[in-house]
């Protein structure tokens, strides 16, 4: 064990006109002063590789090892005569005191040790230790007091009365004296800890307590003290200590408490800014999604009409605006998420090949109208399904390849993916999109990943954008333990790669793909009686005209309250229920809660339809028992898969 002192403790120690030395509980010397080195006839450095039983006769280890038990008990030793031995071989008489003290959280043995072959000498080194101790008391800050416990009679020392503003001459040595000074509050607290030492709960007493000022304010003093005496009995008789004026430490201690309380209120005010911004932005993101799940609900039904050229090609162009205005919207509500690391993943299995299928086919009249090639290369011909979630890679990839697309005028954007198994659990995807556009310059593609930036504003003026998509798609390709990199040449194109890792899914549950019909009469096969409960007239016009197209009739309430009253005036009859969440008079949670405690078990499936579609909002219409869940804008796939999986 390695001791260190101050300089101050050292330049004390080796002051000192007597010897010192202090050991551990198996003899060996950590610490001695020059001193007790001359004492044994030894360099300090080689009389610290020594054991105190190497420098103890033989003929004392029996005494020796009683005296330590009893150490072990009160805590102190001495005066005890005894030999060391000199390196020479003489034996040289010395009379022990120690007490035992604890360092770095281990009790140590503290010893002075005189030299007594010289009596007079002896007692000017006593002299010389008691001037050092009181140096060294006085440069502490210690004041010392000694209680009688036979009487009750108490000694206190000139520092002890100063630290209270009296006079020693003029301070009663009593009990009482201390009593008297200690605040009305803390005496209590003061005899409980000393009760607690004297019955052997506590190794020493210690406790922190206000002494009224002799000027009238109130000082803090850490008081600390021992028994130092015993009867022949073994009763303890005495009761040594110190004061110790802590009143500063005190006072940074309650500033600290007031400063961690105003960062708390701080914190507190901060959750609840995020929570405001959170709750701002859910209802900004309802709010925006009503209107809009109205405007793509109409453009799909019209898409399903008789549509002259002129008319088909301004519906498209409506049709790509909306979707660019949605894709606004999700990028600004996923950046929130982000940062607050509300961002949940989904693992559900999918087929890597097919998905990044259904991406390009997104862009197949973006590039057919910029005139230039989209191509798609895969290393690899069959590849099993994993599991991930599906609609963030998704995400990621419509993001890189759509800046593709953007940033090049002419040339090609070619995807290449390679997939390369892990052992046998996992797939290693790497999709890298590679355009022949503007290029971004080395010191500008540092900043690319950042929010709301691009790689300068000509480009920003010229091509559009909101600087989201990278940012989102680099954090969220973290999360789900992959990574986007970029190499880039200016004038020669860009490359994004995209690679993480999946695990395999052993279920094969890949669909054989068949042709898809937007709309098609889903009633002959799967047949439902529906109720639709939503406020908002258009949406209702909108999956009213869905349902219509896909061959149902449906019953529409515009509240909680309207819809009780047709479930139970239909008996019960209905086998899907389509609930908005947000509607006056009774919102749909509410509304779902009554269905389930009213009809129990007979209740029929419950799907949400709502524009609020953060993981918050889809976790409240699970809890209170919705089966499903469908965001607005509405996708009409979505629609025919729930028609297709609650049909009886």
């Amino acid at each position: 064990m390695i001791i260190n002192f101050d300089d101050l403790h050292t330049e004390l120690f080796e002051a000192l006109e007597i010897a010192v030395s202090i050991n551990d509980a198996d003899g060996n010397l950590l610490y001695i002063n020059q001193r007790f080195a001359d004492l044994i006839g030894y360099k300090k450095s080689d009389a610290l590789k020594l054991s105190y039983w190497d420098v103890t006769p033989g003929k004392y280890k029996k005494q020796e090892k009683a005296q330590l038990e009893s150490i072990k008990k009160t805590g102190s030793y001495g005066p005890y005569d005894k030999e060391y031995i000199h390196k020479s071989g003489k034996l040289i008489p010395v009379r022990l005191n120690g007490k035992i003290i604890k360092i770095q959280g281990q009790d140590l043995l503290w010893s002075t040790v005189e030299d007594i072959t010289n009596p007079l000498e002896l007692e000017k080194k006593l002299k010389d230790t008691n001037e050092y101790l009181d140096l060294a008391l006085e440069g502490a800050g210690l004041g010392i007091w000694d209680w009688d416990l036979r009487d009750n009679s108490v000694r206190f020392d000139r520092r002890w009365a100063e630290m209270i503003g009296l006079k020693i001459e003029n301070t009663p040595m009593e009990l009482s004296t201390w009593e008297s000074r200690v605040h009305p509050d803390d005496i209590d607290s003061a005899y409980k800890d000393i009760k607690r030492y004297m019955d052997g709960e506590t190794d020493y007493y210690e406790n922190i307590h206000r002494m009224k000022h002799a000027d009238g304010h109130w000082v803090y003093i850490l008081d600390k003290g021992r028994f130092s005496d015993w009867d022949n009995e073994g009763k303890p008789i005495r009761f040594t200590g110190t004061h110790l004026d802590v009143t500063q430490l005190k006072i940074q201690e309650q500033e600290l408490k007031k400063a961690l309380v105003t960062a708390k209120e701080q914190t507190e005010f901060a959750k609840k800014a995020e929570r405001a911004k959170s709750d701002f932005l859910a209802n900004m993101s309802h709010e925006i999604r009503t209107p809009m799940n109205g405007i793509l609900g109409i453009i799909t039904l019209l898409k399903d009409s008789d549509l002259d050229e002129d008319q088909e090609e301004l519906l498209n162009t409506m049709d790509i605006s909306s979707k660019s205005l949605l894709r606004i919207l999700n990028d600004i509500l996923d950046l929130s998420k982000i940062e607050a690391g509300m961002v949940d993943l989904e693992i559900t299995p999918f087929c890597f090949m097919s998905l990044l299928q259904s991406i390009l086919d997104l862009f197949k009249e973006v590039v057919t109208e910029k005139g230039i090639a989209l191509k798609l290369h895969s290393e690899t011909e069959e590849v099993p399904q994993v599991l991930g979630d599906a609609t963030r890679v998704h995400q990621i990839l419509t993001n890189l390849i759509s800046n593709a697309v953007k940033f090049t005028e002419k040339g090609q954007v070619g995807i290449k993916i390679t997939a390369n198994k892990v052992g046998k659990e996992s797939i290693h995807f790497v999709v890298d999109v590679v355009d022949t556009g503007i290029g971004i310059s080395e010191d500008k593609r540092s900043k690319l990943f950042d929010n709301f930036q691009q790689a300068d504003s000509s480009i920003s003026r010229k091509f559009g954008g909101t600087g989201l998509g990278l940012a989102i798609s680099s954090k969220l390709a973290t999360f789900m333990g992959g990574k986007i990199s970029l190499e880039s040449k200016p004038g020669k194109g860009s490359t994004f790669t995209f690679d993480a890792s999946f695990p395999i899914a052993f279920e094969n549950k890949t669909k054989v793909p068949t042709e898809n019909k937007r709309f098609e009469n889903l009633a002959l096969n799967h047949p439902h009686k529906i109720l639709v409960v939503e406020d908002n007239s258009i949406n209702q016009k909108v999956i009213d005209r869905i349902l219509r197209k896909l061959g149902y009739e449906c019953d529409m309430a515009a509240n909680g309250i309207e819809a009780l009253k047709l479930i139970k005036e239909s008996n019960n009859s209905y086998s899907l229920i389509f609930m908005d969440l947000q509607m006056p008079v009774m919102d749909g949670l509410e509304a779902t809660q009554k269905i389930h405690k009213t009809y129990g078990t007979k209740a029929c499936p419950i799907v949400a339809m709502t524009a609020n579609v953060l993981s918050e909002d889809k976790e409240r219409c699970f809890d209170v028992g919705m089966c499903d869940f469908v965001g607005k804008p509405i996708q009409i796939e979505k629609i025919k898969e729930i028609l297709e999986k609650f049909s009886t």
